[in-house]
Order: structure tokens, then sequence, then C-alpha cells
């Protein structure tokens, strides 16, 4: 495939522009407006998990984190959402977790996701946030704490199958070891620090050499969760907080080793063969692991992965989940967001969420 070049959008956006007659490129200023739109965020700061035809999204408070890192962390992506509008997401964050005690979802309350808000929250503050987060800070950091303490990755601890990758403790809770340090760093927890460097050392097990498995005791890995777990050790490593250059360069190697010609990643992989409809958070979540360990070495991944999520975008601007599905992603919109700022100028690895 001839090589997509970036170019800049109406307001100096990025966008991946297509190398080849009939190349879909994804469009930053749109994606930008749908994220900052009433399909996503709604009265009162509420973000949905998705918008479609079924009407079936619900209120999301991990995809309203996702939202906020991406509002304090990128510059364009700030100038695109309006303060009250950044404000109201940080308040609703907060109402949600002080109602829970932790970042929930369908009554079942989440260390991961409790991570991902605790970064979000850390973010809003230290960017100068007008509404009082220390507090809801706090408790996710407990939380999170008390997850590596007990190695309970949701609660309650009924909560079945525990094999599947939300429930299990494994590879993508490096993401909450990242937000632990970033609250030691905010906050001057030490305790925080010591859990996070726990955590880390607890889910190694699952490496493999190439890869992480869900669980010790069987041999999938969902593509989702193993990028998440890359994509943290990518910014510990940066964060000089370990040295996993060379877990995190093999992981990229395994991603381009599954993608499609058409540019997506399947989300499963056992070991012999991998299989399902390519998915948009998938392939933004490889785009990113790229550009941070090897933009010029997975150059052609890059534009593959951009095209095909090019494909995804709608009219609106948002990026539908799959192929095959209707719904218009809000995680997945957020990751390309993030993907193609920094195809765009470089990975800044520190905003990482």
């Amino acid at each position: 495939m001839e090589r997509a070049h970036i170019s800049r959008g109406a307001r100096g956006g990025a966008e991946a522009a297509p190398g080849a007659p009939g190349e879909a490129h994804l469009r930053l200023d749109p994606l930008l407006a749908w994220l900052a739109s009433p399909a996503v965020v709604r009265e009162g700061g509420v973000v949905l998990s998705w918008d479609g035809p079924r009407g079936n999204g619900y209120p999301y408070p991990e995809a309203a984190a996702l939202w906020l890192s991406l509002a304090c962390g990128e510059p364009l992506a700030r100038a695109a959402f309006a303060p009250a509008q950044v404000d109201a997401v940080a308040g609703w964050l907060c109402d949600e977790v002080d109602r829970h005690g932790a970042a929930a979802r369908h009554g079942r309350r989440y260390v991961f996701d409790s991570g991902i808000a605790l970064s979000a929250l850390v973010a809003y503050e230290a960017g100068g946030g007008v509404v009082p987060v220390r507090a809801t800070a706090q408790t996710l950091a407990g939380f999170v704490t008390q997850g590596v303490a007990t190695r309970r990755a949701v609660l309650p601890v009924n909560v079945e199958p525990a094999t599947h990758w939300s429930n299990a403790w494994s590879a993508h809770l490096v993401k909450a070891a990242m937000a632990l340090h970033r609250w030691a760093d905010h906050a001057g927890d030490a305790g925080a620090r010591e859990a996070a460097a726990e955590l880390v050392e607890s889910v190694l097990p699952l490496w493999d050499g190439e890869r992480f498995r869900v669980t010790e005791d069987g041999p999938l890995s969902y593509l989702h969760a193993t990028l998440y777990g890359f994509e943290g050790l990518s910014w510990l490593t940066a964060q000089g907080l370990g040295a996993w250059g060379d877990v995190v360069a093999r992981g990229a190697a395994f991603a381009a080793g599954l993608q499609t010609p058409a540019g997506g990643v399947p989300p499963f992989f056992d070991g012999a063969q991998a299989w399902g409809d390519p998915r948009a958070d998938v392939a933004a979540q490889a785009v990113r692991l790229w550009v941070a360990t090897d933009a010029a070495g997975w150059d052609a991944a890059i534009d593959r992965a951009l095209s095909f999520l090019g494909g995804l975008q709608t009219p609106e601007g948002g990026v539908r989940y799959e192929a095959s599905s209707a719904d218009v992603n809000t995680w997945a919109s957020l990751f390309a967001a993030q993907a193609l700022l920094w195809r765009a100028s470089g990975a800044t690895v520190a905003t990482l969420f």
C-alpha cells in the first residue's frame, strides 16, 4: 500500500490522508465534534457508551473518564470542547464514583475503570479544573489499592465468569498501576506507588514472550486487554518506573503480525490462530503503541490501521465499533482521536489514557 500522509484539517487538525484512490481516511475535526456532541455528552455531563439506532447506549463512567483525559491531555481536543462541558463531565464522574465508592458499571465496581477515572481526575485537577475532585480521587485510589491487596478486579466477588478479561486479574490492570503512580506524584501518596509496583509484578506471569494471556490457565489473549497491558508498560518505561522496552517492542510486533491487509487487528488469539471481526478500539490502541515504540518502523502498519478506522468513521464523525455494527462507539472514538493526534505530532506518552 502506498504510504498515507498526514494533512491538516480546516482548523489545523490532523488527518490521515489516503495514499491510494478509494482509501478511507480518518478525519480529526468531525471526530472531535462528534465527541463534543449530545450523541456522546448529555445534559449534566453524562457520557454514553455509544450512540446507535437501538438507543441502548448507557451512561458509562469509564467512558467519561477517557473523555476527560483526552480533554485534559491533548490541546487540540481541549480546544474543541467547551470549558463548561469539561467541568460538567468531571462533576458527573465524581457524582457517580461518590455514589458507588468506585467507578461502576451495571452495579459492579471495577478496579480497571476506577484506575481510568483516577487518572482523569488527577489530570483535571492538575490542569486547574474548577470542580472539586480531590476527595473523589482519594476514594478511587483507596479502592484500587485495596484491589491490589485482595487481587479482586471486580466487586461483588461473586461476579462470574472470573475468566472474562474484565473480571480477571490480568494485564489490562497495568493501566490502574499508571493511575496509582499519577496519584502518588500528584498527592504524595507513597502507599499508592508501592501498590502500583505490586500490581505490575502480579500480572507479569501472564506474559509469554510475545503477548499477555487473559489467565495463567488458558491460552486465550483478548487483544483489547493485551494492548492495554503493553500501553501501560510503555508509559511506565517512559516515566522511568521500569525497563519494559523490550516487552513493549515485542508486543508491538505481535500486534503487527496479526494485522489484516485491510488494517484491522482480530480481537482474539489463542497461540495458534487469531479470529473475530477486527474492532476499532484494538486498531486505535495498536496505532498508539506503534507510534510510541517506533513510528518509522511501523509506518505502513500505522497507515493501514488509520485507513481501517477511517472506513468505520460515520458522516457525523464518530467511529463504529466494527464493520458489522451500527453503534458509534465512544471509547473507540476517543482512542482513535489520540492515535491520530500522535500520528500527526508524535507520541506524548505521558498523556496516554
